[in-house]
């Protein structure tokens, strides 16, 4: 009773001697034991002994209060004593390493440890363990000395933390910042190439553009070169055959013309050709009348046609808008050369031209040009290729009928300009039908008409003539042949000429003197066309404004509006046909 009402008194058992049962005393919660001697001089010791006794209860409650804790805790908690002999382990750990307690305790920690510990003591450590079963995983040691008063370690208290999970989550962060190092070494290098690649691309576009430059200003003065001469050409045999000849004279003058003709189309399709193809081309859209245009062309050609007996129709659908916006000269142009090989490859029949809308949204209306004859046809191995350039569906083709094969090219680039579809169907003998499709806006302004001034009847021209021998020209031209090519047209329109060779003597001319008009051409020596307008139009008084006109072989994209800009008034290109000059001149004076 009195053990058991005073149990946390310390209690210390004496025996005869060591016996075994000693350790079961212990167990039951005997504080300590001493051994009988036969006089029982030890017993004077008793006071420091039941000290010391005291003391090492308190230790021990001290370790099993923490192992009382330590079994509440999720984490693996493992105690020692100062020599790493294991004095208990919680039960997480158990689970962990796959023992059970009495397995462990008592043991040494080297049970536990695959990797050997570096050091004892409080802190932190990283090392692997193993289980049961001989497999090793990564684990992180949290250790803290237990110390009694004095300073003396009695325990050490370890939580082991399993770091696989984290480990691989290391692993696989390791993984990702070492890809993503990849990936940005890659693009980096794709950055340094795009780079380069855009420096490169940037030193080819300015390559391209000096070539296409280079191109342009090369298309420019073979037009030029081109032209002067041909104006000669042309000039002089229109005046020739407005002279009295004889019939053999005539017909050797129609043929300079005619041939001076085939050759000025030639000269113009290489240079349209090449204009497309340098990116010195554009569409200029403006209002027109449609059924006005084609019927013209009809008028044009239908001399071709008679001459080789071939009849020439027309067809203009009445759904079709009359008024539209596009670039007339340029479908001219298109259907002109489609009619005009339907004729030259046809020796019989007929040649039709059909206009009608196919489509029509009130703002937009796409109009659809066919262009059918009955000649010679073309063979199904060669419709693919036949837009192609300097392609004719044979050989032979050219030689018979002549042509360079630029024609149809042509067309279909200017089709493609246009926004529009070009096609053909053809059976050889039989004929071919050539179709485009270009999408045109409605002009649903109401047209207004203009009683015409003059008109080509004879009696209209005496009067033109008359009225314009009071008219004084002025031609600024350096060139010997169209000086005098433009002095007998001018002459016989009835107008007085006065010939300036070059831009200072058209100057001081036309300080010395009030003209009509003056007729510039824009490349000469000392002062060129532009200095010279810029000069007069300088110079001369405010409630004076005499017409400046550009005749030049300058005919590329820009120079129409190039001369405008520099102040004159209107634009001839050469070779330059009386009638268009007459026209000219009528309008401004």
């Amino acid at each position: 009773m009195i053990i058991k009402k005073h149990k946390h008194i310390p209690m210390i058992l004496l025996f005869d001697s060591y016996e075994k049962s000693i350790s079961r005393w212990l167990e039951y919660g005997v504080a300590g034991f001493l051994i009988k001697c036969s006089n029982f001089r030890h017993l004077t010791t008793l006071p420091g002994l039941v000290h010391n006794v005291i003391e090492a209860r308190q230790r021990k409650s001290r370790v099993e209060l923490l192992a009382k804790t330590s079994d509440a805790m999720p984490s693996s908690i493992c105690i020692t004593d100062p020599s790493d002999t294991i004095l208990y382990v919680n039960d997480a750990l158990c689970k962990q390493y796959g023992y059970k307690q009495h397995e462990i305790e008592g043991q040494k920690i080297d049970l536990l440890v695959h990797d050997n510990l570096s050091s004892i003591g409080h802190g932190t450590e990283q090392i692997y363990h193993k289980r049961k079963d001989k497999s090793k995983f990564p684990i992180r040691i949290t250790n803290t000395a237990i110390k009694d008063e004095d300073g003396n370690i009695i325990a050490i208290a370890y939580n082991y933390h399993d770091i696989s999970d984290l480990q691989n989550t290391e692993q696989e962060l390791h993984d990702a910042q070492e890809n993503l190092r990849k990936a940005n070494d890659e693009l980096v290098q794709m950055n340094e190439l795009l780079q380069n690649t855009t420096t490169w691309a940037k030193e080819m576009a300015m390559q391209a553009e000096v070539a296409s430059s280079v191109k342009g200003e090369f298309l420019a003065n073979m037009s030029h070169e081109i032209r002067t001469p041909m104006n000669g050409v042309v000039g002089m045999t229109t005046l020739l055959l407005s002279t009295e000849l004889t019939d053999e004279q005539r017909e050797y003058a129609e043929i300079i013309e005619r041939s001076s003709e085939a050759l000025l189309t030639i000269i113009n399709d290489i240079l349209d050709f090449s204009k497309v193809e340098a990116g010195k081309m554009s569409i200029e859209p403006l209002p027109f009348n449609l059924q006005k245009a084609v019927s013209e062309i009809v008028g044009l050609l239908k001399v071709k046609a008679i001459e080789k007996d071939i009849e020439l129709i027309m067809h203009f659908q009445d759904s079709v808008p009359v008024l539209v916006v596009g670039d007339q000269g340029r479908i001219r142009q298109i259907i002109t050369n489609l009619v005009g090989n339907a004729i030259k490859f046809t020796e019989k029949g007929h040649v039709a031209i059909r206009v009608k809308c196919i489509e029509n949204d009130d703002e937009i209306a796409k109009i659809e040009f066919s262009i059918e004859d009955t000649g010679i046809g073309i063979p199904q191995d060669k419709l693919d290729h036949i837009f192609e350039k300097f392609t004719q569906a044979d050989t032979s083709t050219s030689r018979c009928y002549g042509g360079t094969g630029l024609g149809l090219a042509l067309s279909r680039q200017l089709v493609d300009l246009m926004e529009g579809e070009i096609s053909v169907t053809s059976k050889v003998d039989e004929g071919s039908v050539f179709s485009f499709v270009l999408p045109l806006q409605i002009d649903h302004t109401p047209e207004v008409t203009t009683p015409e001034v003059l008109t080509d009847s004879p009696g209209s021209v005496k009067v033109a003539n008359s009225a314009a021998g009071e008219h004084r020209i002025l031609l600024a031209e350096d060139n010997v042949v169209n000086q005098k090519v433009a002095v007998k047209m001018l002459a016989k329109l009835g107008f007085q000429v006065d010939v300036a060779k070059d831009g200072e003597e058209a100057v001081r001319k036309a300080a010395e003197q009030t003209y009509n008009a003056i007729l510039m051409d824009c490349q000469m020596p000392k002062k060129n066309g532009f200095e010279a307008t810029a000069h007069i139009r300088e110079h001369e008084a405010s409630d004076l404004h005499t017409p400046i006109i550009a005749m030049t072989a300058n005919a590329m994209k820009g120079d129409r509006e190039k001369c405008i800009d520099a102040g004159m008034d209107d634009y001839l290109s050469k070779p330059v046909n009386i009638d268009n000059l007459k026209t000219t001149l009528e309008r401004w004076m």
